[in-house]
């Protein structure tokens, strides 16, 4: 989480930016086509969005998520479930 003030503030301005897409996701589907990857970004069990990308890319976000997860539960000292805990 070592992030620069330059890039948080960039970030910042995104996320307020009434022109940015924004989703709230509590559910995904992960799959892939011929040459990419895709995610299905759900809401409520609706889908809400695609994202495509390089196996490539989407090798490298799911290492920076790991990472940024791992230090977060290291600095709150907790552990985050995963949503396959929370299905019936």
């Amino acid at each position: 989480m070592e992030d620069k003030k330059e890039d948080l503030i960039n970030i910042s301005d995104l996320l307020n930016n009434p022109n940015f897409g924004k989703y709230y996701v509590n559910g995904f589907v992960v799959g892939n086509n011929l040459a990419d990857t895709f995610i299905i970004l759900q809401a409520n069990g609706m889908n809400v969005a695609a994202v495509n990308m390089s196996v490539s890319t989407a090798k490298s976000m799911g290492e920076a998520l790991l990472k940024f997860i791992n230090e977060l539960e290291k600095i709150t000292q907790s552990q985050f479930p995963t949503i396959d805990k929370f299905k019936f």
